[in-house]
């Protein structure tokens, strides 16, 4: 299952690099880089495995299934 981000929740996600530097949470934009870069990949995980688990509720009704 491949789930697509909306480009503007991306472009958001990385001009928020400058920002992280500027107000000093990073001391290097490259670092402030690797987080944007991890956190949409941590949020693209979710998402896919939030999909993942809707896709089987629907299968089997009956199933539960925990995201913890």
């Amino acid at each position: 299952m491949k789930v697509l981000a909306i480009q503007s929740v991306l472009d958001y996600l990385r001009n928020l690099v400058p920002v992280l530097y500027e107000k000093e949470y990073f001391s290097y934009e490259d670092t402030a880089q690797k987080y944007i870069d991890d956190l949409s990949d941590c949020l693209l995980n979710i998402l896919a495995a939030y999909c993942v688990v809707r896709f089987f509720a629907n299968i089997f009704p009956g199933l539960k299934m925990s995201m913890s």
